[in-house]
Order: C-alpha cells, then structure tokens, then sequence
C-alpha cells in the first residue's frame, strides 16, 4: 500500500469536508450547542419542580383526633389539612377503638438482606385493612397523603400515626418527607414537655410513634420504573425507522435522479406527498408494532418470575394506538423537511436536527414529577410520551387519552399540510430554490379555502382554544370571551383577509330568509333533546356536570341571568358558527353535501374537548351545519346554537327545575322528550331544505354580476 496516496486522498476528503458548512455546523458547531443547552435546560427544569414541588400546598387528610401541637407543625410546612374528608364510613370509630395493628418496622438498611426482608415486608402490607381501605383516596388523588393516628392500647399516653402516600407521584412522595419531619418535631417537643413538668407514666417516653407505608403495588411501582425510560426508547427506536425512509424516499430519489422521472409521470402532487408519507408511516408503524411485541414477550418471560412484573393486552394495545399519531407527525415532519436536502448525504444532515428535535420535548418527560396534566396533554411529542407513562402505571383517564390522541393529530395534519405544500412547489423537488412566500402559497393568484386548509386553521385553533382555557387566575366569563373572540372569530376573519377573499362570501354572511331562520329556531329548541340521548352510550362523570355549572355560572349569585346568556349563548353561537359553519364547512364544500356537513360535525365535537361530549355535541354540529348547507348562511346556525345553549343555561339557572330533576332523580334526559325533540328537529330541518341554485344570490354575486 502506497501511504503517500493514502494521505493525499485523506487530506482531498478532509479538504472537502471542511469546505461543507452543513457538515461542520452539524458535526461540531451542534453538539458544542445543543448538549450544554440540553444539561443545562433539564437541570433548571428539574430545579424548578423541585422547588415547586417543596413549596406546593400538600393535601393531607387526617384521620382521628389530632393533637393541637401537631396541627400547628403542619401549618407551618405547608399542608392543607383535610380531617377525615372522604375517609370510609365508620372508619374514624375504629381509630379511636385502637382497631388496627400498627405496621410492622422496616429493617434498618445496614442488615444484611435488609433490602428483601423491606420488599417482603411491604408486600404483606398491602393487605392491612388501613391501608386497603385509603388505598382508593390516595391513587384516585383525592388527596396527597393520608395521615392515621390512633391510642396505643398497651401505652398509656402513646399514639401511633401511620403515614400512607404513593411513591410513584413525586408530590405525595415529598409531602410523606414533610410529615414525617412534622411528625417528628412534634414529638420532641411533647418529650421535651413531659419530661420538664416530671410525673411520667409508661409510655410517655415515646409519645407517638409511626411509620410510613407505600400504597402503591408492586405492579403500578414497576410501571412506574418502565414509564421513565420506555416510552423515550419507543419513541427513539420507531422514529429511526422512519428517519432512513425518509431520507431515501426524498433526498435519495433527487440523487438517483428518480424524482424528475415521477414528476413527469401523469401524477398530482398530492397523489406523491400521500404515497410517500403512508409508505413511511407504515414502515415506522411495523417498527413501533415489533417494538411493542418483543416488549409483551419479554414481560411474558418476567412475569413468570415476577408475577406483578406483567402488562394487560389492552395496556399494550392502548400504547400501540397512542404512538400512531406520533409516528404520523414524525413521518410528515422527515417527508416535508427532505426535499430541501440534495442528495442522501444533505438529507441526513437535515433530518438530524429534526429528529433531535423531536425527541428532546420526550426526553424531558423522564425528569420525575413531569406527569400528564391539563397544561401538558397538548404539548406535541411530550403528550404522547407521558401518556404512555400514565398507561403503564395504570391511571390514565379516558379524557387523557381522548385530548392526547386529538391533539397529536392536529399536529400530525398541520405536518402533513406543510409537507403537501413542499411537494406542490416544483422547484424544490428538482434540486432548486424557493421563496418563502412560494412555499406558502402567499404568491398564489388563486386563493380559497381548501380542505387541507381548513384541516390546518382547526387543528391551529384547537390548540389555541386548549392553551387559552388553562390561563390562571381568570374569571370564567372573561376566559369564555377571550376564548371565542380572541382565539376562534378573529383568526377565523384574520385567515380570510390575508387570503385576500371576501369576507361576507368566504364565512356565509348572508341574510337567508325568514323560513330558515325559524327552521334554525326550532332546531335549536330540540335538537338538544335529540342529542342527549347519545349521552347514555357513555355517561359523563360527576367532574364533567360540576365543570358546566362553572361554565353557565350557577354558582355565581353575582351574575345576571343575561350576562349568562351573553356569555354562554349568544357569543358562542356567533363565534363558533361563523368559524365551523362558515369557514371549516366552506373549506369541505368541494366533497359534497354529506362529507362536509359530517366532517365539519365530527370536528365540532372534537373541539369541545371531551370524549363524553363529543357524541352529543356532533349530533348538533351535524344539525347546524344542514341549516348552513340549505340556506347558504351561518344565521340559522347562530340561532340554533344560541337557543340550544340558551336553554341549558336557563335551565340550570331556574332553582325550582333543579330541584325537581333531584326529586325525580333524573339522570338522563326522558325518552319522550327525546321523541317529541325529533319530530320538532325533523319539521325545523325540513323547512331549511330547499336547493342551493335556488337561493338568493349574495351581495358578493350581485357586485361581481
């Protein structure tokens, strides 16, 4: 071998090299970046929980007599104490009867197997009746921790308080840290009392004694332990197979030069950035599928040593169909962002970020503390990821993974949408440049709203309507108004004046007649009978009744009836049908009648935010947008919305109505006022129908005629 050769050849490819600017930046300017920013941006997160954490009000209640002394430590450590609120009937009588043994001690950690007698120990714990029956009160998170305090019956003066928390929940477990330290104090205190006034009796000098037990089982601790790492290696692992595809399927392509050649082909763009995205899709779905099967193989191996060690089919299940969103967003996101590249090398240079990107939002989730939760059920990628932990463990809600699922898909159709938008600009897929006006259309001569389009403003919409209705410190009637004319009305009009489209035509202001207006009205007195039958397909929990109270404001004494209607009628009505009825319905008008009348239901319901909602509430979206559809106009809609909500508002605001559905213990709405609904809703769309061509024409029509 001639070294000399070898070296020439080594400095050219080095040369090279370092004359590629994206190669640098990647290779070194990025990880010098991006792993302190990562480090540092992770520890200040994980310090700000921390301390949120230590200085969080913790939720205790307290069950027996506590002492006045122990109370005063607990105040001064930040716990809100809840006495027996909650507890099962009867058990504060067998407290006080000294009832229940105390648990047995721990071992200290220096004994030798210390660790296996301190498991065994626990598990024989799970069954004391103390602890079975705050178990529910603690994982149902009622409350933080529960504190038990009762007589010792062999120690005159001695009490014992058993400390039951839930290790998987960092605040539970920390509050257990705190009480104990108050626990503690305390009893130095009394000790120290005692021992000055002198008289001692047996038992005085240990004066309470306690410990601290996990109500959490083995199987939730070991999901738990699985939830922080798993759902980041799942995430990682079906990502990487997309990432590869990706890059063949675009940069590749421009390098074989098999790009032009199916662009010549007699084939839309659209039909391309499909193809090539459900290929993409597939594979990193196979990978996500092999992933999930090789994990329920190797618990089925574990269980068998491990019994507790073990995941149900449905546990599985619900993780495969919570990545699909996830893998859909990833796939369009590589698909979009590589037809910049040009060639396979440029590719993979570009995709890195994009999939480093991608996965620091899910590396974030293994901190401890970071749950699923109202502000993070939204986050892409972050969701996801601690839904899967939340699986695992055994407490996610249904609503968790209604948001989760919904949200991920908004965000996968927003991905999907800038991908179908790079494949319809030719210059890029043949190796050149665009503007950035180009690449979103804002050049376009033509403009109107597509069904992509109208896919991309919801899913734009949806997220902002969750992230406004979670700002703090707000009154519900000024959240609701900047809800629906700060986030849906005037992104709605602020879309069709950028696009340079006529308002009134483009969002169906239009007068429509008298007979549709009426129709609109008894549709809106009945369609709520209609709808609420669907309500008994899947009853919604007593938290979803409590928090449309807070919405219609019957608590509020201090609200007038027609600010409620204002508030939760009207001004709902005119937003939401101007944006869903006019705007999204206008965008699916091409599908035809029953496509976009059905969709833009569908999309209504969803939008509310609510798995037990979303029936009833599509019911009503389908209703309106007939109306909409018949009379070329949002107005019937309006009205319909507005009577229908003006009704449960005036309902729930009317004490004696109350009252009777107390009485008569109604828990769902009477089957014969469902039918009689019907025959009203059939004789309101009815007058709605009539043929399109046969409408008025707009005043839009009129000028441009």
């Amino acid at each position: 071998m001639r070294y000399g050769i070898v070296a020439a050849i080594y400095l050219k490819e080095l040369r090279e090299t370092l004359r590629d600017r994206r190669t640098l930046m990647f290779a070194l300017v990025l990880p010098i970046l991006l792993y302190p920013l990562l480090i540092i941006g992770m520890s200040r997160f994980q310090e700000s929980l921390d301390q949120q954490s230590r200085v969080r009000t913790a939720r205790l209640t307290v069950l027996g007599e506590i002492p006045t002394g122990l109370m005063e430590e607990l105040r001064v450590r930040n716990f809100e104490v809840q006495p027996n609120d909650g507890a099962p009937k009867g058990l504060g009588e067998r407290l006080a009867k000294s009832e229940f043994l105390p648990f047995e001690r721990m071992p200290d950690p220096e004994e030798p197997g210390a660790e296996k007698k301190r498991e065994k120990i626990r598990d024989a714990s799970d069954s004391h009746p103390l602890l079975v029956a705050v178990r529910p009160m603690v994982l149902d998170r009622k409350t933080d921790l529960v504190l038990a305090l009762w007589p010792l019956a062999d120690k005159d003066g001695s009490w014992y308080a058993a400390i039951l928390f839930d290790s998987v929940r960092q605040d539970s477990r920390r509050a257990s840290a705190r009480l104990q330290s108050a626990i503690d104090s305390y009893r130095r205190k009394m000790l120290a009392q005692r021992e000055a006034d002198h008289g001692l009796t047996r038992g005085f000098t240990r004066g309470i004694e306690f410990a601290s037990r996990d109500v959490a089982s083995r199987a939730r601790r070991s999901g738990f332990g699985l939830g922080t790492v798993l759902p980041f290696l799942l995430l990682s692992i079906t990502a990487t197979a997309g990432f590869y595809r990706a890059v063949d399927t675009t940069a590749g392509e421009k390098e074989r030069n098999t790009m032009q050649t199916l662009l010549c082909a007699p084939v839309r763009s659209i039909e391309i950035v499909v193809g090539k995205f459900l290929a993409i899709s597939t594979v990193t779905l196979l990978a996500a599928g092999a992933n999930i099967g090789s994990l329920s193989l190797s618990f089925a191996n574990i269980s068998r040593m491990t019994p507790d060690m073990t995941l149900s089919a449905v546990q599985y299940l619900l993780v495969f169909l919570v990545l699909i969103p996830i893998t859909m967003l990833t796939s369009a996101l590589f698909l979009g962002v590589g037809v910049f590249a040009r060639d396979f090398k440029d590719g993979q240079n570009l995709l890195t970020p994009v999939m480093m990107l991608t996965l620091m939002p899910a590396a974030l989730s293994m901190l401890p503390g970071v749950e699923a939760n109202i502000y993070t059920l939204m986050a892409p990628v972050v969701n996801v990821v601690l839904l899967i932990k939340a699986l695992l463990v055994g407490e996610a809600k249904e609503d968790q993974i209604f948001v989760t699922l919904i949200s991920s898909t908004a965000y996968a159709v927003l991905a999907l949408a800038f991908a179908a938008r790079v494949f319809e600009r030719d210059a890029l897929l043949t190796g050149g440049k665009d503007t950035f006006r180009g690449l979103f259309g804002l050049d376009a001569k033509k403009r109107e709203i597509t069904p992509s389009l109208a896919f991309a403003a919801f899913s734009v919409v949806l997220v902002m309507i969750f992230y406004g209705g979670v700002l703090p410190g707000w009154r519900i009637e000024n959240l609701l108004l900047l809800i629906e004319y700060g986030l849906i009305l005037t992104p709605s009009i602020l879309l069709v004046v950028l696009l340079r489209l006529p308002v009134g035509q483009t969002l169906a202001l239009r007068w429509p007649g008298w007979r549709p207006m009426l129709a609109g009205v008894l549709v809106g007195a009945s369609g709520w009978t209609v709808a609420s039958a669907f309500v008994r397909l899947l009853p919604p929990p007593e938290s979803l009744r409590q928090a449309m109270e807070k919405i219609l404001m019957v608590d509020r004494a201090d609200v007038p009836l027609y600010v409620v209607l204002f508030v939760a009628a009207i001004t709902p009505a005119l937003c939401e049908e101007v944006f869903f009825r006019g705007l999204i319905q206008g965008g699916f008008q091409k599908l035809g009648m029953w496509a976009a009348v059905l969709i833009t239901g569908l999309l209504f319901g969803v939008a509310h935010g609510s798995i037990y909602r979303m029936m009833p509430v599509t019911v009503l979206g389908i209703a309106f947008g007939l109306l909409a559809w018949h009379s070329r106009s949002v107005f019937p809609g309006v009205v319909a919305h507005a009577v229908n909500n003006g009704i449960f508002a005036v309902l729930a605001s009317y004490a004696p109505m109350r009252q009777w559905a107390a009485d008569q213990k109604l828990l769902f709405i009477p089957w014969s006022w469902t039918a009689a609904g019907a025959v009203v809703l059939a004789l309101g769309l009815y007058l709605a129908m009539r043929p399109r061509e046969a409408s008025a024409p707009t005043v839009v029509d009129e000028e441009r005629a």
